[in-house]
């Protein structure tokens, strides 16, 4: 140890210190939906008593929950200095559009936000419109069109098709996203559509793809799980973010399993291509 390390090492007291006040500690959430029943209308129907399972499960945050809810739901331990909003269906009843004016309307009311929108990637021609539109705002850094799809488990499915990786429209409106440079794109799956990922995100090099919630593993399918994961961290364009462990399982995750994915993922996409969301 030189010199200069053991002048900067903690000691015994500094370290206490440290790690006493949490108060202190600046994190950015990467992962964030804002909303209320009145802009997010879809939510009114997790409440209903005929709901369907996938949408029932969003039943207990169906309220609001603002940036001053963020922020104070993270005090006393941690200082909200940031955060990613992500698309959350208010282009179901309204439009991508006024998404992203929904956002920008509270992008300073506590914290410095950026937002990720929808557009029909599917649809190239309305993709493009809305792109130009969406581009207007300053708060606007990326698309998510949820690709989640697993035949054999409906409650998982957040789309129609689970073809879209392959469709000749769906690849030229994400070429169109790859041409915006800086845009991210929020690539949330299943875990049975991990490996093909991989061969879908290599088609666009010049694209950040951020993996949602680790690839939404499934108790017990830990090994199809990895296999994927490992497939799509070889791809250097792909960042991820851990969250949501377990949110499709129908007991919360012990620590131990938790420990167990948090660390496969770290270990494939290392510390600079991993945030906790």
């Amino acid at each position: 140890m030189s010199h200069q390390d053991k002048a900067s090492a903690p000691t015994k007291e500094n370290q206490t210190t440290e790690f006493r006040d949490h108060s202190t500690l600046e994190v950015i959430d990467p992962h964030v939906h804002y909303w209320c029943v009145n802009t997010h209308t879809w939510l009114r129907g997790s409440l209903a008593d005929d709901a369907t399972k996938p949408l029932k499960r969003f039943a207990p945050v169906a309220k609001p929950f603002t940036p001053t809810d963020h922020i104070q739901s993270l005090l006393p331990r941690y200082k909200l200095v940031g955060a990613v909003y992500v698309q959350a269906n208010m282009h179901i009843d309204r439009s991508a559009v006024e998404e992203a004016a929904f956002c920008e309307g509270i992008r300073f009311t506590g914290h410095r936000m950026g937002f990720t929108c929808y557009a029909p990637l599917h649809k190239p021609d309305e993709a493009k419109k809305v792109l130009d539109d969406l581009k207007r705002y300053e708060g606007f850094r990326g698309i998510r069109f949820m690709l989640d799809y697993n035949e054999d488990r409906p409650e998982l499915c957040q789309t129609d098709s689970g073809g879209y990786m392959n469709d000749a429209n769906f690849l030229q409106g994400m070429s169109l996203l790859e041409k915006e440079r800086g845009l991210v794109f929020e690539l949330q799956l299943c875990q049975i559509q991990l490996e093909a990922a991989s061969e879908f995100v290599a088609k666009f090099p010049k694209l950040t793809f951020i993996l949602n919630h680790a690839g939404f593993p499934l108790r017990g399918q830990f090994d199809e799980w990895h296999k994927g994961i490992l497939a799509l961290a070889t791809c250097p364009n792909v960042c991820v973010k851990i969250g949501g462990l377990g949110c499709y399982d129908e007991t919360n995750w012990s620590q131990t399993e938790i420990d167990t994915y948090v660390r496969a993922t770290i270990d494939a996409f290392g510390v600079d291509r991993s945030m906790f969301a």
